[in-house]
């Protein structure tokens, strides 16, 4: 038998987890203007999605934290999952939507009818 060493999973790595759970579109956001534009453009598009804003929350801080931790090339917020796999953060949003938005669209659109779907 090996002895290895098991690491308990902080509250919130479990909390970030759960959020990850909660819908296939994810936008983990803070007040600025591109967290509002993919807001509005989820909504006025229909796709079914849950946004938590970090800066509103006591845990924010420690949320981004563990976010970045688990991104292979961390970004400045807002972050965006889909079927709970990081499209990108700032950078990588801002390049789908100077492109018109439809990729990220369409990826978004896929996945959030499967909430849809499954409700």
């Amino acid at each position: 038998m090996g002895c290895g060493t098991s690491t308990a999973a902080s509250p919130i790595d479990i909390a970030v987890d759960e959020f990850l759970a909660s819908s296939t579109v994810v936008l983990f956001s803070h007040k600025d203007k591109l967290s509002d534009t993919l807001s509005d453009l989820f909504t006025s598009n229909n796709i079914n999605f849950k946004q938590y804003k970090l800066d509103a929350r006591a845990d924010g801080q420690a949320v981004i934290h563990i976010l970045k931790n688990r991104l292979d090339h961390p970004d400045e917020m807002p972050f965006l999952f889909v079927d709970m796999l990081c499209v990108g953060g700032k950078k990588r949003i801002e390049e789908l939507l100077e492109k018109g938005g439809e990729e990220l669209l369409t990826r978004c659109r896929v996945y959030s009818n499967k909430d849809h779907d499954n409700m």
